[in-house]
């Protein structure tokens, strides 16, 4: 999907698929190599669900992240599916985590609204994680 062309918006010019992969990809990759990286993706007003267990903002986000019984090693991403909302992306993502040094891969699904910032070429210079909700599948 194309979002509208004719905009100052970074969407006009890469679909909001590659967007939320460019997102997501770099997401993970800090979750496996540098958790306390991902503080320039939270804000205070940041919002995360992790396995039914709210914390807010960014400090609570990244003590629960750093304060996890495992590891995460790797992923293995299924699906990834986004939509435009209200001018941010809805993106949904589904796959295979591997935690510490299990071969056992964990199901997981995770869904996140994120804010695309832009630099004043319309550029993507960064995101903002507004909401993020993750469960693991048994």
């Amino acid at each position: 999907m194309r979002a509208r062309s004719g905009t100052n918006h970074a969407y006009a010019r890469i679909t909001v698929e590659e967007i939320a992969k460019q997102f997501v990809n770099g997401f993970f990759t800090g979750m496996s190599t540098n958790i306390q990286g991902l503080a320039a993706v939270y804000n205070a007003n940041s919002v995360m669900t992790f396995e039914s267990q709210k914390f807010e903002g960014v400090q609570a986000i990244l003590e629960k992240l750093t304060s996890l019984p495992f590891k995460m090693s790797g992923h293995q991403l299924s699906t990834l599916d986004a939509q435009l909302a209200s001018g941010d992306l809805l993106i949904l993502v589904t796959g295979k985590l591997k935690v510490d040094e299990d071969e056992n891969l964990i199901n997981f699904v995770q869904n996140f609204k994120v804010s695309v910032v832009q630099g004043p070429g319309g550029e993507i210079t960064g995101f903002t994680v507004n909401n993020d909700i993750f469960k693991l599948v048994y």
